[in-house]
C-alpha cells in the first residue's frame, strides 16, 4: 500500500481539548476493561497471527468501548465530539480506547485488519510514547500526543508496546 493512503495530522485538536481527553482516560475512575490486543482468527479472511515477538502472555490490554457500531456506550462518548467533528464521521462502526501497559521491550502485536469490509480507520494518540502503529509496507507512525493517523481499513497494521511511559493510550475509530 502506498504511503499516500496514510494521512498523519499533528496537533489535531486544540491543546486544551487534547489535555482534557488525556486526563479523562488517565483518571482513576475511568472504566477500563481487560481484553486481548489481538484475537487470532478474528477475521477469517486475513489469516492474522501474533507476531513472533509477541508472546500469548503479552497479548493483553485494557479497553473502553465508546461506540459499539449500533449505539454509544456509557457516559464518556460525548467527550470525543471534537474528534468526531474533525473526522467528519457520517456513520460509526466502532470507537474504542486502548491502554497497553509499559513493557520492558517494544514489540508489535500482529498485523491485522480492523474490519473485514472497507471503511476508514483513525488512531488518535493520547500521550507521548515510543510505541507506534506499523503498516505492512514498513511505515511507522510514532505515538506523539495529539497526533491522528487516518488510513483505509484494507491496510494491515499493528500496534506496539512502549517502554518510556506507564502506558500507551490510543483511541481507535472505525467509521464511514
Amino acid at each position: 500500500m502506498s504511503d499516500d493512503l496514510i494521512h498523519v495530522i499533528d496537533d489535531a485538536l486544540p491543546k486544551e481539548v487534547a489535555n482534557r481527553i488525556e486526563r479523562m482516560l488517565k483518571h482513576p475512575d475511568f472504566p477500563w476493561y481487560w481484553g486481548t490486543v489481538f484475537y487470532s482468527g478474528q477475521d477469517a479472511t486475513s489469516n492474522d497471527t501474533l507476531d513472533d515477538g509477541c508472546e500469548e502472555l503479552d497479548n493483553s490490554q485494557l479497553c473502553h468501548i465508546f461506540h459499539n457500531g449500533k449505539s454509544f456506550e456509557g457516559d464518556y462518548a460525548n467527550k470525543l465530539q471534537a474528534l468526531y467533528d474533525l473526522l467528519q464521521i457520517k456513520a460509526f462502526v466502532r470507537v474504542k480506547a486502548n491502554l497497553v501497559p509499559k513493557r520492558d521491550r517494544i514489540f508489535r502485536h500482529g498485523f491485522h485488519y480492523d474490519q473485514s469490509f472497507l471503511c476508514k480507520v483513525a488512531v488518535y494518540y493520547v500521550n507521548n510514547t515510543n510505541g507506534y502503529t506499523e503498516f505492512e509496507n514498513g511505515k511507522k507512525v510514532y505515538g506523539v500526543k495529539n497526533r491522528l493517523v487516518i488510513f483505509p481499513s484494507n491496510m494491515k497494521h499493528s500496534g506496539s508496546t512502549c517502554t518510556n511511559a506507564k502506558a500507551r493510550f490510543v483511541i481507535n475509530f472505525n467509521f464511514f
